[in-house]
Parts: structure tokens; C-alpha cells; sequence
């Protein structure tokens, strides 16, 4: 189901490889809804018609007693209930392999266009960190270590994107649609009117996935990146509430030589002023003789 030269993971180390298997998400999801749908559809019709073939086979001999009629009833019942069932495992499985190849053509179909137009996508990079260690002949279990984690990682977003390495265009799924439409119409000899009409639903619903697949991607990545803003915002504010702490606890640290120097301010801002009325006679004769300065009697000296 997948191509071999991808999925044998080779590395420089025989004891690092592995087959890895990669199943498209989709193979999980559309088949078991394709043939839940087809054995919804095959019981509804199977019990129709068994309970229609039912009253025609015995149309000639209706019952006469309310004993016959229970029986009747019965026995209608019994073929109504098996032959839902076997229409609808039927339905289910055609269905389900419908769900099965389209998926499988679509994948195939992008695997392809890919490597046609788009080769890059499938270049193998050389594992140059595994290659170093095996030259230096040090660190080796750690290096297998790092390449295993390092090729699982590649395997599990290879399985997550499936066969194709780049994103999902509508191209494919209506290449798959439209190319199991035909095939189906030409292997049951559906007219030239009903196997153009299967073509276009088959394209037309392949397209209508493949948007779906777009969106769904879309949305995925979307999610991604506010996950991502979210965790840097918070990280943002771990610091900045780190830093606060910080600040607050140098305060502290400082805050014990604080009331010394506002005391020395305090008390040079309430100096005693005296007014210019209250000048002693002596201190007056002072200032006019020149010993003493009239700014030492006003800071009271």
C-alpha cells in the first residue's frame, strides 16, 4: 500500500532500521463512514424488498384464522429482519471498498502529481549528525538514540499527512472521483446519460472532499499557531512577573538607608526662620559692625 523505497527508513546502522508502514488518515475515517452509510441504505431497501417479495408469494393464500394470520406475521417479520441484514452487509462492504479505492486513488494520484511537479518534496536528506558519530566512534547509543527519535518523529508526521508530502489540492480528489465514476459505470454498462451523470458526481464530490481536506488543514494550523501565541504570551508574563519580584526585593533591600537621609532633609527643610522684628538690639550692632552676617542670626547662630 505504500511505496517501498520511502517506507524502508534506512540508516547508516542496520541495528537504526525499520519498515515503516504509513496508512492515510483518511484510509481510517471514510471507509467504516462509507459502509456505515451503505448498510443504513442496503437494510432500508433489503427489508423493503423482502417484505414486497414476501406479500407477493403469498398473496394467493391469505390466512383464515387469527392463528394463521400470527404466523403470517411472523414468518413476514423473520424474512424482512434477514434480508435487511444481508442487503445491508452487502451494501456495507461494496461501500466500503468504494470509500477504500477512493482513498487510495487519491493519494496516489497526489503521490504522483508530486513527483512529477514537485520532486523536492521527496528528497531523502543524508542523516549527517548519525554519520559524524559514526566517524568519531564516540556518543554511539546516544546517537542511535537521537536518530531513532528523530526518524519515529518523520514517521509520525508522515502518517499524518499520509502518502503525499505536501499540502492536499482539489485536483486529486476530483482526478479519484471522476476515475472511479467512469470505471464503475463502464464495468455495470451504465448509458452514455447515466455514466455522464456518474462522472460529474464522482468529480464533484471528490472536489467537495478534497476542500474539506484543505479546510480541515487549514484549521489544524490555525489552532497550531494560537496554541503557540498563547504559550508565548505566558511565557511573556512568567518574566515580567520575575522581574517585578526581582525589583520589589532590591527595594527591600534598599529601604533600610532610606530614613537616615530623609531625616537629614527634613531637618534641613525645617531650619527655624525668624522674621526680621525679632533682631536683638546686640545682634543688630553685631551685623552693622561686620561680625556676623545677618544670615547666621536668621539660622540661629
Amino acid at each position: 500500500m505504500s511505496d517501498l523505497a520511502d517506507a524502508l527508513d534506512l540508516g547508516p546502522s542496520s541495528s537504526t532500521s525499520r519498515i515503516a508502514l504509513h496508512v492515510p488518515p483518511g484510509l481510517l475515517v471514510l471507509p467504516p463512514a462509507a459502509a456505515l452509510a451503505g448498510a443504513l441504505i442496503g437494510m432500508s431497501r433489503g427489508g423493503t424488498r423482502a417484505k414486497l417479495r414476501f406479500l407477493a408469494e403469498n398473496a394467493h393464500r391469505q390466512p383464515k384464522t387469527v392463528q394463521g394470520w400470527y404466523f403470517y406475521t411472523k414468518t413476514r417479520n423473520y424474512r424482512v429482519f434477514f434480508g435487511a441484514l444481508r442487503t445491508g452487509g452487502r451494501y456495507a462492504l461494496g461501500f466500503g471498498a468504494a470509500g477504500a479505492a477512493y482513498v487510495c486513488v487519491d493519494e496516489g494520484v497526489g503521490w504522483a502529481r508530486e513527483r512529477v511537479f514537485h520532486p523536492e518534496l521527496h528528497a531523502r536528506p543524508a542523516d549527517a549528525s548519525v554519520t559524524a558519530d559514526a566517524d568519531a566512534g564516540e556518543g554511539e547509543g546516544e546517537s542511535e538514540g537521537a536518530a531513532g527519535g528523530a526518524r519515529r518523529n518523520s514517521v509520525g508526521e508522515r502518517a499524518a499527512r499520509g502518502w503525499r508530502r505536501g499540502p492536499v489540492h482539489w485536483e486529486d480528489g476530483a482526478a479519484a472521483g471522476g476515475l472511479l465514476a467512469g470505471i464503475g459505470g463502464v464495468t455495470y454498462g451504465l448509458p452514455n446519460p447515466l455514466l455522464v451523470r456518474a462522472l460529474v458526481l464522482g468529480v464533484t464530490l471528490g472536489s467537495l472532499e478534497s476542500f474539506l481536506q484543505i479546510a480541515q488543514a487549514k484549521i489544524g494550523a490555525l489552532r497550531t499557531n494560537t496554541e503557540a501565541q498563547a504559550a508565548a504570551d505566558a511565557a511573556a508574563a512568567a518574566r515580567l512577573a520575575e522581574g517585578r519580584g526581582a525589583g520589589q526585593q532590591n527595594a527591600a533591600i534598599a529601604a533600610p538607608a532610606a530614613p537616615a537621609a530623609m531625616a537629614e532633609v527634613e531637618q534641613a527643610i525645617t531650619l527655624p526662620v525668624r522674621r526680621a522684628d525679632e533682631l536683638p538690639a546686640d545682634t543688630e550692632g553685631e551685623i552693622l559692625a561686620g561680625k556676623k552676617s545677618w544670615w547666621d542670626w536668621v539660622r540661629g547662630r
